[in-house]
């Protein structure tokens, strides 16, 4: 069982995470080879920082990449959609 620690409600305090730290995101989100959207809860790892961008990179669960500009962008449009640090 996971813990929390706060949640994340922008995309500077998500761009703000370190490489390793972990969060949970709740949303639409796509599967690869599967049409349409699903609600997912995706666990996610901070891979790495884009260094043009700064954008983070996270890896789900399944090993798919994400940004963290995406991310957001799926979980804001989301009314039941949210972004939590795990601790």
């Amino acid at each position: 069982m996971s813990e929390y620690n706060e949640y994340i409600s922008t995309l500077p305090e998500l761009n703000n995470l370190r490489i390793g730290q972990s969060i949970e995101a709740r949303g639409y989100f796509p599967r690869r080879g599967v049409d349409g959207l699903n609600k997912r809860t995706l666990n996610l790892i901070v891979k790495s920082i884009d260094e043009y961008s700064k954008d983070r990179v996270f890896m789900d669960q399944e090993g798919e990449n994400w940004t963290s500009v995406g991310i957001y962008e799926i979980v804001d449009g989301d009314s039941s959609g949210y972004i939590k640090l795990l601790i």
